[in-house]
């Protein structure tokens, strides 16, 4: 299959994915390339089949597919990598908000809640 065609293929099932969740007033901007080119062990089943960059407050998404691994995909796995992509951009505005409300925590709180420490509410809420 040629790389048009394997991008054309991947567009579309980002679409489709895109509108049945909810997104299809967000730009959609859908991409191949190599993203495995700095791994070190080429045999590795570590590879990365995609990955998803949102720009909640413009409505943007960028969805990159490697190129090697999105090529040699068959239509439900390839439909299941677009699903977990766009899933992704649902979820980043709320990402984007909870990023912001932890930036207005004093630093010692921040610091324990990304350890996975418990802060009493009431500690970090003005009265």
């Amino acid at each position: 299959m040629t790389k048009k065609k394997q991008s054309l293929r991947w567009h579309r099932s980002c679409v489709k994915w895109l509108y049945l969740l909810g997104l299809g007033r967000y730009e959609l901007l859908t991409r191949l390339e190599d993203l495995n080119k700095d791994l070190i062990n080429e045999n590795s089943d570590e590879r990365r089949s995609a990955k998803m960059e949102s720009q909640a407050r413009y409505r943007s998404i960028r969805i990159i597919g490697d190129e090697k691994v999105i090529g040699n995909l068959d239509d439900e796995d390839l439909d299941e990598t677009a699903c977990h992509e766009v899933v992704h951009a649902t979820m980043a505005p709320l990402v984007e908000f909870l990023d912001r409300v932890l930036m207005n925590f004093p630093l010692r709180n921040r610091i324990l809640l990304l350890l996975g420490g418990t802060v009493k509410l009431k500690k970090l809420l003005p009265t």
